[in-house]
């Protein structure tokens, strides 16, 4: 895996020559061999490696990043597959490594501007999506490889996690964090979420608000008082708009969720929605006692509004059958964790929980 790391490294260096500042470069390149000990033989041995030198030398961008997705592919099938005796894992190579290719956004420094072209950043551009992609994978094999032995680096996921999840944009990338983020939950219990709660919450509150209106709108149930949260029966409120999510826009007298919904926000594909929820699962399950953190009644308000407009007749008409019934499940199974969670009081919207449940 060493090897295969000096390879993935000295292909990065070619690739986002001009896009980075040195000083990731060389953090990394220190990781990759500890002070007194000698650098492992090339991959391939040393004739072999002057010529993928001199090959990656002649390759574009989008070739140097494919190969690197490749090379990543590799070790995560090397950390997800046992083996006869114990190994070690290079974790902190491994994590500095996810985290220098995620900061690398397609962005020049100033100092690159005079020796990048349009294209040369272009042809990166397209390719990083893909390499970000290879970058998440990565993470989610260190997560399960090591399982709870992470505890040492797990300020180093959690940074990693914090940092890019607010950035990221594209549906495909996110539902990728949402995912190492369950696993993280899942694998390191309530401890893990007390640091990672709130992005989570944060970043769910925005995909699963994503309405498309013609104006801008705030979603209800965030007030510190959970009673002031989403008022579900229909005579009880009106609704403004109605779209392929379901509307979560409602206009009673009580408190609001504090969630501002953008003027004609594009809508959020349903398999992002099903991420969220699932995500928001895993934390209620693992968290869920800690009923005194101040994102827990915002996150049961939501999840009753997402239940209830997933049964609302007509609001997804246009999306396939099949990817409805999964959004309606993983809303009801975020609902359920939600009322298992209370063990000595009746939770907040029981009785129109158990209406869905029943329906």
């Amino acid at each position: 895996m060493q090897k295969i790391l000096v390879l993935i490294n000295d292909q990065l260096n070619l690739a986002f020559h001009g896009l980075e500042e040195e000083t990731m470069r060389d953090s990394v390149t220190r990781l990759l061999v500890l002070p007194g000990k000698h650098p492992p033989p090339p991959l391939g041995g040393y004739i072999l490696a002057k010529e993928v030198r001199n090959k990656a030398s002649q390759m574009t961008e989008q070739s140097l990043m494919s190969n690197v997705s490749t090379l990543m592919l590799g070790c995560c099938l090397m950390l997800t597959n046992s083996y006869p005796a114990k190994v070690d894992v290079p974790v902190r190579l491994l994590l500095a490594l996810v985290d220098r290719v995620l900061m690398v956004n397609g962005s020049l420094p100033q100092m690159s501007l005079p020796f990048m072209t349009a294209k040369q950043q272009e042809n990166i551009c397209s390719e990083l999506p893909f390499l970000h992609s290879s970058s998440l994978e990565l993470l989610t094999a260190i997560i399960k490889c090591m399982g709870s032995q992470l505890l040492p680096y797990a300020a180093s996921i959690v940074r990693i996690i914090t940092k890019y999840f607010k950035t990221c944009e594209l549906p495909e990338l996110r539902i990728k964090f949402y995912s190492v983020a369950r696993d993280l939950l899942i694998t390191m219990g309530a401890g893990m979420a007390l640091y990672l709660a709130q992005e989570v919450v944060n970043n769910a509150f925005t995909d699963l608000s994503s309405i498309e209106q013609m104006d801008g709108g705030i979603l209800n149930g965030s007030n510190s008082n959970a009673s002031a949260g989403a008022q579900l029966p229909p005579s009880h409120r009106k609704r403004k708009h109605s779209s392929a999510t379901g509307s979560l826009q409602e206009h009673d007298e009580g408190g609001g969720l504090g969630v501002e919904l953008p003027k004609n926000r594009p809508l959020t594909p349903i398999s992002l929605r099903i991420a969220a929820l699932e995500t928001l699962e895993a934390l209620l399950t693992v968290a869920g006692a800690l009923k005194s953190e101040p994102w827990r009644s915002k996150v049961d308000s939501l999840l009753i509004v997402i239940a209830t407009d997933s049964f609302k007749e007509g609001t997804v008409s246009e999306e396939p059958a099949a990817t409805v019934t999964d959004l309606q499940l993983a809303a009801l199974r975020a609902l359920l964790a939600s009322f298992l969670s209370f063990i000595q009081e009746r939770p907040p919207y029981f009785s129109q929980g158990l209406e869905l449940f029943r329906r």
